[in-house]
């Protein structure tokens, strides 16, 4: 069975109702009826058809609806996710840039000592 894109649907189903309106409405024109009942018979099936792409469009409404909310959860999560590891990376850079200074400090200390031990030993 041939796969129809999600853009082509929305034509397929459009002509569908299209081609079944007209095969309803040239079966009554062909049938031997009254005018009155023809007509009655015309407005009940249009109604009908109407009714039945109203309840197509509600449900593909709620359905892109349901698909919209989905997409924004997923992007809060992703948005979420990545706030969360920014701020990980950060505090692990922050941390490694407080230990980079406190060795820093500490080998300048050091050094400043041993040059002070080597002056008054000169």
């Amino acid at each position: 069975m041939a796969h129809t894109s999600d853009r082509q649907a929305p034509n397929t189903l459009g002509l569908i109702l299209v081609a079944a309106a007209a095969g309803a409405v040239a079966g009554m024109l062909f049938a031997p009826k009254r005018g009155t009942e023809m007509r009655e018979d015309l407005k009940g099936r249009v109604g009908d058809l109407k009714s039945k792409a109203q309840t197509k469009v509600d449900d593909t409404k709620t359905a892109v609806g349901e698909g919209a909310d989905a997409a924004r959860t997923k992007a809060h999560d992703v948005a979420d996710k990545a706030r969360s590891t920014v701020t990980k990376t950060a505090d692990s850079a922050k941390d490694n840039a407080d230990k980079l200074a406190d060795a820093t400090k500490e080998a300048s200390d050091q050094a400043a000592d041993e040059a002070k031990r080597r002056s008054k030993r000169a």
